[in-house]
């Protein structure tokens, strides 16, 4: 098989087993991270941590937006991603339309967003 035979069969197994995330800082940068459907939330900020390199793991809080604009933080815990995902469907909606692959937005406060951000 040639590379981009292996690649997109790579990124098509990913994308079957994962969920991929949109962080956005509070600075406005974003990247992409991924974690196994399966996966605890625990998971999920493990590899934020390590995407991010950051080692004080206390300060990190996901979260998401809520339709009415509220923050609505993701405790670090043992969920499952997929249940927590299931049971919030308010707060998970593709960011790109099909037939783009499923993204969800999160938003990181690291420790450095202010009020005005």
């Amino acid at each position: 098989m040639d590379f981009d035979t292996k690649k997109n069969e790579f990124f098509r197994i990913l994308y079957e087993y994962h969920f991929i995330f949109e962080i956005e800082k509070c600075c406005g940068y974003t990247e992409w991270i991924s974690v196994y459907k399966k996966n605890t939330l625990e998971q999920l900020y493990d590899n934020l941590n390590i995407q991010f390199a950051n080692n004080n793991t206390n300060i990190n809080k996901l979260f998401s937006i809520d339709e009415n604009g509220n923050k609505i933080f993701i405790d670090n815990n043992n969920l499952l991603v997929v249940d927590f995902i299931r049971t919030h469907p308010l707060l998970f909606k593709p960011i790109y339309p099909i037939p783009n692959w499923i993204v969800y937005k999160l938003y990181l406060d690291d420790g450095t967003c202010h009020q005005h951000n």
